[in-house]
């Protein structure tokens, strides 16, 4: 019986470091899939736009031609009665329909720098209303974020980014200095300094479902692009995809004001899982789930069956004790306790060993730069550690409890003729 006993606590370390491999992927992945976003794809709905028209910022007349035409379809999405904001994304710089990202290092006066990531804007764009992104900073609400901000020398900056910057979001008015361009002098390329001002702090939001990316600077800079886009939040309750669907036709056919037209029209829902399917996340979180699903359907049926086995072999053993005056309750609980205490110290050893395997190669780990607990090795160790042990232990506890509950309730002498 010790021997077997042996074999099973064996059995359960080999267990627990197959799981910390097998799950660690899945666990990971699962919480990222569950993070908020800062605002609800639901209700959004993208339009890319198609122009004919060459836009020349040089040349007014274009410039003034692209503006009339864009606030032509502006006007238009607006009446909508299921239409709740309208965005023109003039840049393709807009959350959840754009996933490229540009950093750059942000100097503060002490001395100290920052690296984060770009995203531009107009003067008077409606970015932060469209996706519905708190303002942080009281003298300069959500509706007047963007408006009159100066051009190449006004920034937004997330809470994030001031938190490591200032350690406060109380930042309005400071400045940063970045590297913007470069020039040759003397045979030597000498990089611009150019200095922002910092006009608010937003909340922080995710740009794209790859990533989590918090240090975000929005830049009141940028150039036209001729095929901007539309960017639109639908009124609470109403159904993107019935919407797309309702006006899809309007959308493709009528939608269009002088060169300007729409090529394509995609929810917010459909762009979140076509990004995630063109940088191969799906098929990398099923083939992950598919690998824990395999290992831990095995291991439930072997631990199973090899703890049924071992419970009733120790059948003579609860006869003899219930002859002696053990109760049924005493006689179960018996072996729940060595059921556990087997179990947390064969976790406890397999966690141990899955430790030095991690050391050396690591755990499995995702693209993001937001402080997340799977970016921290040991609360990582901890989380994944806890969840295999709440894993193996019920497992053990079902294999245990039902043929020691059927033993508990026979007859004594029944116990003891069987055996």
């Amino acid at each position: 019986m010790k021997q077997l006993s042996i074999w099973l606590v064996l059995e359960l370390i080999l267990v627990t470091i197959v799981m910390c491999w097998a799950f660690d992927p899945v666990v990971v992945n699962t919480y990222v899939g569950h993070l908020p976003m800062g605002y609800d794809p639901s209700r959004m709905v993208g339009l890319t736009m198609g122009n004919s028209l060459k836009v020349d910022e040089e040349d007014k007349w274009t410039v003034h031609e692209f503006n009339k035409e864009y606030d032509a379809i502006t006007a238009q999405l607006e009446a909508l009665p299921e239409v709740e904001c309208v965005f023109e994304d003039r840049k393709h710089y807009a959350p959840l329909f754009n996933e490229n990202l540009a950093g750059s290092t942000y100097y503060l006066d002490s001395g100290d720098s920052l690296v984060c990531w770009n995203r531009d804007f107009y003067p008077g764009s409606r970015v932060f209303q469209a996706f519905d992104i708190q303002s942080l900073t009281p003298s300069v609400p959500q509706e007047q974020l963007t408006d009159t901000a100066a051009y190449n020398a006004d920034i937004i900056i997330t809470r994030t980014a001031a938190m490591k910057m200032f350690g406060t979001t109380d930042v309005r008015g400071r400045r940063v200095m970045s590297h913007r361009g470069g020039r040759m002098e003397n045979g030597e390329f000498v990089l611009d300094d150019t200095y922002y001002n910092i006009r608010a702090v937003v909340e922080d939001f995710r740009h794209t479902p790859l990533g989590f990316y918090p240090c975000v600077v929005y830049r009141c800079q940028g150039m036209m692009r001729d095929d901007s886009s539309f960017i639109l939040r639908l009124r609470q309750g109403v159904s993107a995809t019935a919407f797309v669907e309702k006006y899809r036709r309007w959308f493709e056919q009528d939608l269009r004001a002088g060169s300007v037209y729409v090529r394509s029209v995609m929810t917010g829902d459909e762009s979140m899982s076509n990004t995630l399917e063109r940088y191969g996340i799906v098929t990398q979180n099923r083939r992950n789930l598919l690998i824990a699903l395999f290992f831990g359907v095995n291991v439930a049926f072997g631990v199973v069956g090899t703890l049924l086995m071992h419970t009733r072999r120790r059948s003579e053993e609860a006869g003899v004790m219930r002859a002696f005056g053990a109760t049924r309750l005493r006689v179960f609980g018996m072996f729940i306790s060595e059921a556990f205490v087997m179990t947390t110290v064969s976790v406890a050893v397999g966690c141990i060993i899955y430790l030095q395997i991690a050391l050396s190669k690591g755990f499995y780990s995702n693209d993001h730069e937001a402080e997340l607990w799977f970016n921290d090795f040991w609360t990582h160790f901890a989380v994944l550690s806890t969840i295999i042990y709440l894993i193996i232990l019920l497992l053990v506890m079902a294999g245990t409890a039902i043929p020691a509950w059927n033993i508990c309730r026979q007859d004594i002498t029944k116990t003891l003729k069987d055996e």
